[in-house]
């Protein structure tokens, strides 16, 4: 008998499961109120390590390890932006990427991908960032999608070279 891999749900007023001491961070400098920014990932060291670098940065972040988990998030804490794999269990990012742009009524919902695989054909409508990542660049992008989602105009930031 198989077992399924537990679902992990972690939010930002639960401990870190690596260093159960460790919560959210304060105010993000030069922001009246905190971004929070859901990070969706089924590599839980890939998870903990976008955990920490955004709370450095001053968000509030969220985490979960699959889509569904994910999905359950976004609706009941309303994140700013979603940062998920598209490779996943359960629900990948892609399907994530399509409910969020039903729920929202746009064909750009602030969404960032992430993958180590080729992308599908076609175009995405939204920034995807190839693994492994520069960690800046990231943190450059989720500044310039959260700014751009800000003001719903629907537009979608080019991503860094």
């Amino acid at each position: 008998m198989v077992s399924a891999r537990p679902r992990t749900v972690i939010d930002e007023c639960s401990p870190c499961p690596v260093e159960p001491h460790r919560r959210c961070s304060g105010d993000r400098l030069g922001h009246e109120s905190r971004t929070t920014v859901l990070v969706v990932d089924d590599e839980p060291q890939l998870l903990e390590l976008l955990r920490t670098v955004f709370e450095d940065e001053g968000f509030d972040v969220l985490c979960a390890a699959d889509g569904e988990v994910a999905w359950d998030l976004w609706q009941h804490r309303s994140p700013s932006i979603v940062i998920t794999d598209v490779m996943m269990p359960a629900l990948d990012g892609y399907g994530l990427l399509r409910r969020l742009q039903d729920a929202l009524e746009t064909p750009h919902p602030p969404v960032i991908l992430m993958t180590a695989a080729p992308p599908r054909s076609g175009s995405v409508p939204v920034p995807l960032v190839g693994k492994p990542f520069d960690i800046v660049e990231l943190v450059t992008l989720v500044d310039k999608v959260v700014g751009n989602s800000g003001g719903s105009t629907g537009a979608t930031p080019d991503m860094p070279a």
